[in-house]
């Protein structure tokens, strides 16, 4: 981990940490998350992932065609920048990232990932979308 991918990592952490907050959904930091299910003591994001002894031994990919493109950036960071457009949560590290997969891998992403409308929540307000959440239903016209 590279002290730039770590930052940008933190930054779409940053990102869906604050859609969630926005949606009234709890939620853990990336470095919270690591603590919590690693027992990882560290202060920051970059020190956790290095130092975390679950994570030793594994290498980097060796080719841009792997899952953490091919299918994380459709079913991860698309959702999260549409779920931030409803909640009023701007979204440029998400894009960016979303921006040079698609131009790394000469591969549409934004026409295949997973929006709101593909999974039939475009135009739920925030509490319907809460309520669809905790409930699997929609309180429209109610």
């Amino acid at each position: 981990m590279t002290p730039a991918v770590t930052t940008v990592l933190e930054k779409v952490d940053e990102e869906r940490c604050a859609i969630a907050r926005a949606l009234d959904v709890p939620i853990s930091s990336a470095l919270e998350w690591l603590q919590s299910a690693y027992g990882v003591n560290e202060t920051t994001l970059r020190s956790a992932l290095i130092n975390n002894p679950a994570y030793q031994g594994i290498k980097a990919p060796t080719s841009l065609k792997v899952r953490y493109l091919l299918e994380d950036v459709p079913t991860g960071l698309i959702p999260l920048t549409s779920l931030g457009e409803l909640a009023g949560i701007n979204t440029p590290t998400c894009r960016a990232v979303v921006d040079l997969a698609c131009a790394a891998l000469s591969h549409n992403f934004w026409d295949e990932g997973r929006t709101l409308e593909k999974l039939g929540l475009k135009g739920m307000s925030k509490k319907e979308l809460h309520e669809y959440l905790q409930h699997g239903v929609s309180c429209r016209g109610k």
